[in-house]
């Protein structure tokens, strides 16, 4: 048996607590916290040494790739992560290490491995695609994949082995082909009835199944296939697989023998071939995993002849084989075959070109003196060599620890690396280059990441490790190993003198005089180990304040062979009582209570257990047995490991012989259920339903025997939990954190959103995983002390706005304040950044001491004394905490030791606090500091004088300029400036960057004020008086190395000047890139005003609006060669003399300007657009977004020359308007008063323009030479606004020109009013952007013209187009079909549509973004239309329901947009099935994890009632994003649950209703079931015929009197008239034949055509029948069997009635197919009569035939014509 990893449930610990009494913990909340908090902590399962890498400075390094898995309770599973580091070194000593980015989540990936290079690496990976498991090998190499195989499409052998027994995954040496093992292909099976019945086949069929059954065999599909075992299930026979990188094929090696199962396999030196362990599988197999002792050798395939040689002996067991690095030796372990399954191994070692083995080190039978014990390990390091290849490194137990030894193959001799060392057990992970990877742990410290070098012979204990990944020790756990000796009368006489030991665990500190309850874990196996390192259940178990002792009995591993021989033949006594003697010898210690012991096991563990609760039945109070071995007589016929069964009861194992029942007796007598009767103790049995070691029988067994025994104590004591194969913990992610809304990171971290949910107190929450927390905007007005005990790991907390100060209320909202209590924040340890704006908070309550950020903003704080008690505090905001829209009516006040305590404080907000003075003893680590909008009146020499590292200060509207405030408005005494000490930033010459001095009043600046600011960047210097100081001033000269300067708004009151002038000092600010220069008011910019800007050589962006300038000079602007935009918008620029206003008196009203806002628009941060020339959107590629004008504005125009000329006066354009303009891209004329016909000159001197602006103008667009001078340039031209000339009634237009633009891509004519008299068709092959919104296609589109049908149809290349605003109240089929087949984007909301085409929507196969809000549409049709949709917004309508089929079709679905509608009812199968659970194409991305669909419900009146308890089960359990679930997604019916929200449906009170109706619906249906076609069978024709006479009667009509002799019609046609083809037919061949030609002229009779309106069918049907002279019957037989309609049935009857009747035959029957099944009816007809049948042929030749043959049944009797022979009889 293994040892397996013990999992304890929260049953099992509150079992044993509840047992235990009361000082250990007993809540499961509790225990459940604290098993989560363990879990925390990963373990390391894999690190690899990446090749070295020389730096440009010569030093060495590598990155040590390491894999980890940690326990994720929230997602129920173990997830794999992956962490790189980087250590620098000189080969013998690590210089430096650290790691290298944050930890990623591997999924999917079975295996992974570098090319020895480090070039390339391989990656096998499984994914479900449809439902079906498929495995790909990725070949990567460097950033990009090489290649990917899907190997179950090539079918070439079954799945690929990832297990750690036979798997791997090896690069040859050359790098060319990858070797890896998986199942063999196995051959197709079929029963022999799944294949066509024999003898219907044709030739064609009979070959295609003679083929078949090369591939397939019959008769065999239950046939047994072996496997091996436990962990092992399916893997039965392996085979060899090469990939050809190069070639992409794979072969499967021949040449292994049939009778080995290969595993382990690596190249061999130079490539020739593979060796591989052999494990031999005859007679049968048996349970390899933990199984060191199956007959396996080391085998050698060579690729070239095939031929398969053997290495090593056949009588042993090998494993772990492992290639030198200089390709001349193979390590391997060896063992012996059966007996205990694991054993003390040898190290032997094959000399690849001697072909020699040497023992290195041999089996242990016990301790040296220098205490080695032998080698206990089942699997070697992947790498475990020295560099030098003299060397094998192995960790492995010693006695009850992992140490770390080092083996010389020369001299033989073993050392040990960390015998010295005081931590617990060292895992070797890998070695490379000398360079070793270990993983080290102890049980009260979680594992952690080693490296260090292996030091030269002979010093190897001097080895030193650098740690690369630090764990925190678990201090409230002690440990010591307890070194025991049994008794002599316990002393084994085969084996005599041996000892054992156990480890014990306890809480360090304990209440004086109390003593702690124990726990009593004996390992599995039997034959394996428990070695002093982590455990998480038992670190669980300490922390609960139990004391946990972990017992490696006689027979475990690492305590020498004789020590492991001495357990077999004895298990049951030998065992037990070491176990007991041991708990005894603890118990004399006397700190443990011996009336609260307790025993938890596995496997044979568990058998201890069971054991140990029978022979001492008063000693153990509680017993915890997983997976037990109960009875080892019947377990020996069904575990994958009978040998042991044998082997451990003391029997040698033979398969060829019985077992004697002797045997049998002696093994039940060794089995715990011998002493099952004496058992008092409770007991937990858990029990694993698919384990193949130690079946479930055998706990179940035990447990049937429990509960048959008659000691009284028994009854209820016995406990079964049967673990299933998979099972899950939460069946939704919405419902724990109800009301609220929660996301979680790809990390695993938790972030809950409770925004905005009207929220009274803190939700109780409980989640360990839960990081960040947002209330802001609700109702909180009381925090108590425990509000955030269910988070203990929250690192943000945002309570913002929850009670806003009173001038800053609603008034829908009461006045309050925030009470909090003092143990509210400082209980969160972990709390990093905490936000409380806008809480009329007058105090700031205690604080955690690890904050780093704090928010206070929006309070009335503004006394503030007492130090905050936050040393790590990094940013503290206490913005707008007194101002005149949150008045305190008093100077603000900070203590100076409140600053002295934030040592690390970086960013300082005191803006809008009525600051009269720069505050004393800032800290000197400030970065940052906001004092703007306060009252300081005078900044001296020492208000910063201590502030070296200011990087960012804002002094801004301090002394305030209010001739133009648009708020309220405070100036300094006098109207006076800020006074600023020329030395006032001297401390800051090294670090200052930006500075704002804006809206200070200031008219002059001192000099040498910024002299020592040389890092100084950024400057703003607007709403000041500095006119003049621009003018005349020097202090340029002091700002070379800013980049940013801001002039704005600098204007002398009342003042304008002719020009602008500028200081001469301006040139030497050669660094600077952006100056503003608005609102200035002068009425000239000319060549004296940018003299000097055209020598500054970095200029940029220079921005001039709001001056009245009425005259520019283009020419020296055009000389400023870096220049890119040019702002001259808000100006009074005509162009023309005309129009110039130069010389009129210019306004002195200004413009009202929010100061708040500091030139928003010029650094606007926008998303990404496309490139105009990209392909986004078409197949493959992702659905694109609806780009606005502007961003292609920014697209186009970031990087190139623009010029600004919108809001001026230009009335008209021409060729010398641009004049100095030749090099501009873009140009914005928005907002002019241009009006005149374009013909294509006025731009014509622009050879480089690409975007045009030309909105809100009145620009003509008759002529087809318009912008004809820039169609090879022009790419987004926008003429929206512009509707002058289209409003004018009897004024044509011609769009005529767009076909000349051959490079335009984006074209606006939004908001044109255009709806006449303009072209038909639109022609261009470029544009692929259009806006069409703000028009009227409802006119273009009326029914009573169709010359606009084809309005669109001309633009081919089209992806886009927007038709929204168009009062549009439907939208005809015929424009749908003949829009543009490559639109992608379709944009038709804000109109009214009433109809919507949607069964004409496919036409569109490319449309994936379709825009129907905000009309009103209130149905769907019940069709499906199969669409690429992506994105479908109906939001903002009238819908009612949304039909089942609409959306069946909808797979590529992502985005579903149905707010703001009418949904009453929403059936969740009415969704696209990608939203349902489990489907794999919504995966989660980004930060928050989020799923990448999306649906949209909000502001729909749902009725809350049973009707849509599947809907909101569907929204509990669904992943998708849904926005506003938990806050908007309400009932509306009934009206007692108006409000509430639909997730609060009680499911369970639905279910008891449906039970009820569902029993009286089941039985009403059963009932009908079997009545219904019983009465049809038997009475079916008359009960249908007096239902139709007695209707037509209560109708008040008389029966046609079915004996009239005067037929009107000659022939009633009857024929499926839902059948499409026979429809057709009738019209156009047998009306067209009968009716209309030939020299006989028949009356038809047709349903559709000739029955009476208003007469009951039943009436119709008789008055046909009896009024023709004969009744024809159209049929078809489509796939081979007819389904007659209703009427076609009746009609039958009621011509066989008339034959019964009146002895007439009146049946004609026209068959359409040629091949129709044999009914008895048709056979017997065609032998009575066979010209009443007639076959349509399909021949057109003979076609006329049939007619004839026809029309010579209609005038024929039939009773003439029947067979003679048949006649008589019948008649």
């Amino acid at each position: 048996m293994f040892n397996r990893r013990i999992v304890l449930s929260q049953r099992l610990t509150s079992h044993c607590a509840v047992i235990m009494g009361s000082k250990v913990l007993r809540e499961p909340v509790e225990i459940a916290q604290l098993y989560r908090d363990q879990c925390r902590f990963p373990a390391l399962c894999r690190a690899d040494v990446g090749p070295v890498v020389t730096s440009r400075y010569g030093g060495q390094y590598c990155n040590i790739y390491t894999e980890w898995t940690q326990r994720d309770l929230e997602r129920n599973e173990s997830v794999k992560f992956c962490r790189q580091y980087i250590v620098f070194h000189d080969d013998t000593s690590v210089v430096y290490s650290g790691p290298s980015g944050n930890c990623t989540e591997i999924k999917g990936e079975l295996l992974s491995v570098d090319s020895p290079s480090g070039d390339m690496k391989a990656v096998l990976r499984e994914s479900s695609i449809k439902g079906e498991d498929k495995q790909f090998l990725e070949i990567w190499h460097k950033n990009r994949k090489l290649k990917c195989l899907n190997l179950t499409t090539l079918n070439k052998h079954g799945k690929v082995y990832e297990d750690d027994q036979f798997g791997c995954l090896v690069w040859s040496h050359s790098e060319t082909h990858l070797l890896y093992v998986a199942e063999k292909k196995r051959p197709k099976t079929e029963s022999y009835f799944q294949g066509p019945e024999t003898g219907l086949l044709t030739d064609e069929e009979d070959t295609a199944k003679t083929d078949k059954k090369e591939e397939t065999v019959l008769g065999h599909q239950f046939e047994y296939y072996e496997d091996w075992g436990e962990a092992l299930v399916n893997k039965s026979s392996p085979v060899l697989c090469v990939l050809d990188i190069e070639g992409s094929n794979i072969t499967v090696l021949e040449g292994i023998p049939s009778d080995i199962s290969p595993g382990q396999a690596f190249w061999a030196p130079g490539d020739t071939g593979l060796v591989f362990v052999g494990w031999w599988h005859e007679p049968f197999r048996l349970g390899l995993k933990y199984c060191a002792n199956r007959r396996s050798s080391l085998f050698y395939v060579d690729l070239a002849s095939g031929k398969c040689d053997q290495l090593s002996c056949n009588s042993s067991s090998v494993c772990s084989p492992r290639l030198s690095p200089d390709h001349c030796r193979i390590a391997y372990l060896e063992s012996g075959v059966f007996g205990p399954h694991q054993q003390c191994s040898r190290l032997c070692v094959y000399d690849w070109y001697t072909q020699q083995t040497s023992v290195v080190v041999d089996v242990q039978t016990r301790a040296r003196e220098d205490g080695f014990t032998g080698i206990y390990s089942s699997m070697l390091s992947p790498r475990c060599w020295s560099a030098d290849s003299q060397r094998v490194l192995i960790s492995c137990a010693q006695r009850g620890r992992k140490d770390l030894l080092v083996v010389d193959t020369s001299s033989r001799e073993v050392t040990s690396l960390t015998s010295q060392s005081q931590e617990g057990s060292w895992s070797l992970l890998n070695i490379h280059r000398d360079l070793m990877v270990i993983s080290c742990s102890s049980p009260n410290q979680p594992p952690d990441l080693r490296v260090g070098f292996l030091p030269a012979k002979g010093s190897e204990t001097q080895v030193s490790w650098v740690t690369l990944e630090e764990t925190q020790t678990q201090d409230q756990i002690s440990w010591n190993t307890v070194n025991l000796s049994p008794p002599p009368e316990q002393d084994n006489t085969q084996y005599p003198g041996l000892d054992f030991d156990a480890i014990l665990l306890k809480p360090k500190e304990t209440t004086e005089g109390s003593k702690l309850p124990l726990i009593v874990m004996p390992h599995g196996g039997p034959h394996s180990v428990l070695v002093t390192e982590w455990i998480l259940s038992t670190a669980v178990l300490c922390k609960m304040g139990f004391a946990v002792l972990l017992v490696n009995y006689r027979g475990s591993l690492g305590f020498g062979q004789d020590n492991i021989f001495s357990l077999p033949g004895n298990i049951g006594t030998q065992d037990v009582r070491d176990v007991q003697f041991a708990v005894d010898s603890v118990l004399k210690l006397g700190d443990f209570d011996e009336q609260k012991i307790a025993v938890i096991g596995g496997s044979h563990g568990g058998f201890l257990a069971c054991h140990l609760i029978g022979q001492y039945p008063e000693f153990y109070k509680a017993c915890v047995a997983r997976n037990p071995v109960t009875n080892l007589a019947s377990m020996i016929g069904s575990t994958d490991i009978p040998d042991w069964c044998m082997v451990e009861a003391g029997y040698e194992y033979n398969t060829d012989v019985q077992i004697e029942p002797a045997t049998l007796e002696q093994m039940l007598n060794k089995s715990p259920i011998k002493h099952v009767s004496k058992v008092k103790t409770p007991v937990l049995l858990m029990l694993g339903e698919e384990d193949k070691r130690v079946p479930s029988k055998q706990g179940i067994e035990y447990y049937r025997a429990l509960k048959a025994s008659q000691v009284p104590a028994m009854f209820g004591r016995a406990y079964l939990v049967l673990i299933l194969n998979q099972f899950h913990l939460f069946a939704t992610m919405h419902p724990e954190f109800y009301p609220c809304e929660s996301h979680t990171s790809k990390d695993g971290h938790i972030n809950i959103d409770c925004q905005h949910r009207r929220l009274g107190k803190i939700p109780k929450f409980i989640s360990l995983s839960a990081v960040s927390l947002n209330l802001n905007l609700n109702h909180i007005h009381y925090i108590k002390g425990d509000a955030f005990a269910g988070l203990p790991n929250l690192k943000h907390l945002s309570l913002m706005w929850n009670c806003v100060p009173d001038p800053l209320i609603e008034q829908r909202w009461s006045s309050c304040s925030l009470n909090v209590d003092p143990e509210a924040f400082i209980r969160l340890r972990n709390l990093t950044s905490l936000q409380l704006a806008g809480n009329s908070l007058k105090s700031i309550p205690p604080l955690p001491k690890q904050l780093l950020v704090l928010g206070l903003e929006f309070n009335k704080i503004f006394h503030i004394v007492k130090p905050l008690g936050t040393p790590l505090l990094k940013q503290l905001l206490l913005s707008k905490n007194c101002f005149y829209a949150n008045p305190c009516y008093q100077s603000y006040f900070i203590d100076p030791r409140v600053f002295q305590d934030l040592p690390e404080l970086l960013n300082l907000t005191l803006s809008y606090n009525n600051v009269t003075a720069v505050p004393r003893h800032l800290p000197l680590s400030l970065e940052s500091l906001d004092l703007g909008e306060n009252k300081i009146e005078r900044i001296n020499k020492e208000s910063f004088g201590n502030l070296t590292r200011l990087r960012h200060l804002n002094l801004g509207w301090n002394c305030q300029r209010c001739d133009h405030a648009s708020e309220p408005c405070f100036p300094c005494p006098n109207n006076q400036s800020l006074h600023l000490h020329p030395d006032a930033f001297l401390h800051q010459n090294g670090s200052l960057i930006s500075l704002s001095l804006r809206g200070n009043s200031l008219r002059t600046l001192p000099r040498h004020l910024f002299m020592q600011l040389r890092h100084l960047r950024d400057l703003d210097l607007s709403d000041n008086f500095l006119a003049y100081a621009i003018q005349n001033g020097t202090f340029y000269e002091e700002l070379q190395h800013v980049v940013s300067l801001s002039l704005l708004y600098n204007y002398e009151p009342l003042n304008t000047f002719s020009e602008l002038i500028l200081s001469p000092a301006i040139e030497k600010m050669t660094a600077l890139r952006e100056l503003y220069l608005s609102g200035l008011f002068f009425k000239e910019l000319s060549d004296h005003s940018l003299a000097h800007l055209i020598k500054l050589p970095r200029l940029e962006s220079l921005e001039l609006r709001m001056n009245f300038i009425c005259s520019i000079s283009i020419d020296s602007i055009s000389k400023m060669s870096a220049l890119r935009r040019v702002g001259l918008s808000q100006n009074m620029i005509a162009f023309s003399p005309c129009y110039s206003t130069c010389n009129s008196e210019a306004t002195s009203t200004f413009q009202t300007l929010d100061k708040r806002h500091d030139r928003e628009h010029y650094n606007l941060q926008i998303q990404d657009v496309p490139e105009l020339n990209s392909k986004q959107g078409s197949d493959g590629g992702p659905c694109p977004f609806y780009y606005s004008m502007w961003h292609f504005k920014k697209q186009i125009c970031s990087k190139s020359l623009s010029f600004d000329l919108s809001q001026n006066n230009i009335p008209w354009l021409n060729a010398s308007t641009f004049s100095g303009m030749e090099n501009v891209v873009c140009i914005d004329l928005s907002y002019n008063y241009i009006s005149q016909s374009l013909n294509g000159r006025q731009f014509s001197g622009l050879s480089k323009l690409a975007f045009l602006n030309m909105a809100h103008n009145r620009i003509d667009l008759y002529s087809e030479k318009a912008f004809r001078e820039v169609s090879g340039t022009l790419k987004a031209l926008d003429l929206s606004n512009n509707e002058f000339h289209f409003v004018m009634k009897g004024m044509g237009h011609r769009f005529t020109f767009l076909s000349h633009l051959s490079s335009l891509k984006v074209l606006s004519l939004a908001n044109n009013h255009i709806g006449l008299r303009i072209s038909n068709v639109l022609n261009s092959t470029s544009l692929k952007y259009f806006v069409f919104s703000g028009n009227r296609l409802d006119i273009m589109w009326d029914s009573r013209r169709n010359q606009y049908v084809h309005f669109f149809q001309g633009l081919t290349n089209l992806t886009h187009l927007d038709i929204s605003e168009n009062h549009l109240k439907s939208f005809p089929p015929e424009v749908m079909v003949n829009l543009p087949s490559s639109l992608q984007v379709l944009r038709v909301d804000s109109n009214m549509l009433t109809y919507f085409p949607w069964g004409n929507i496919s036409v569109l196969k490319q449309l994936c973004f379709l825009n129907l809000s905000s009309n009103m549409l209130s149905f769907l049709p019940n069709i499906h239309f199969e669409l690429r949709l992506v994105s479908l917004d109906l939001s903002h309508n009238r819908l009612v329901a949304i039909p089942r089929v609409f959306l069946s079709q909808a797979v590529h679905l992502k985005h579903l947009m149905l707010n703001h509608n009418q949904l009453k009812i929403l059936d969740a199968y009415a969704l696209p099935l990608s939203f349902h659970k489990g489907d794999t194409f919504c995966p989660a991305g980004g930060n928050n994890n989020v799923s990448s669909c999306k649906l949209v419900l909000h502001a729909n009146p749902f009725i809350c009632s049973c009707i849509i308890s599947g809907f909101a089960k569907f929204l509990r359990e669904t992943e998708l994003d849904i926005p506003h679930l938990t806050t908007r997604v309400h009932c509306a019916y009934p009206e007692s649950l108006a409000g509430v929200n639909v997730l609060s449906v009680d499911l369970r009170s639905c279910q008891e209703i449906y039970g009820g109706f569902a029993l009286l619906c089941t039985l009403l249906l059963t009932l009908a079931a079997t009545s219904i076609p019983l009465l049809k069978h038997l009475y079916g024709w008359d009960l249908w015929y007096c239902i139709q006479i007695l209707w037509t009667g209560h109708k008040g009509h008389t029966p046609a009197n079915g004996n009239t002799t005067d037929s009107q019609y000659d022939a009633f046609v009857v024929f499926d008239t839902s059948n499409k083809a026979i429809r057709d037919w009738i019209y156009k061949e047998m009306i067209a034949r009968l009716e209309n030609r030939g020299r006989w002229r028949f009356r038809l009779c047709l349903e559709e055509r000739d029955w009476l309106p208003g007469v009951s069918c039943i009436e119709n049907l008789h008055q046909a029948v009896y009024s023709s002279r004969k009744t024809v019957f159209v049929l078809t037989s489509p796939s081979g069997y007819t389904h007659a309609s209703g009427i076609v049935r009746q009609a039958f009857l009621l011509v066989q009635q008339r034959l019964l009747d009146e002895k007439v035959d009146v049946a004609v029957l026209v068959l359409l197919d040629v091949a129709f099944p044999k009914f008895k009816y048709l056979q017997m007809r065609k032998r009575l009569c066979k010209k009443s049948v007639l076959s349509w042929p399909k021949n057109p030749r003979v076609q006329p035939l049939f007619w004839n043959d026809l029309r010579v049944a209609l005038v024929s009797d039939n009773v003439k014509a029947y067979n003679k022979k048949v006649t008589e009889g019948f008649f």
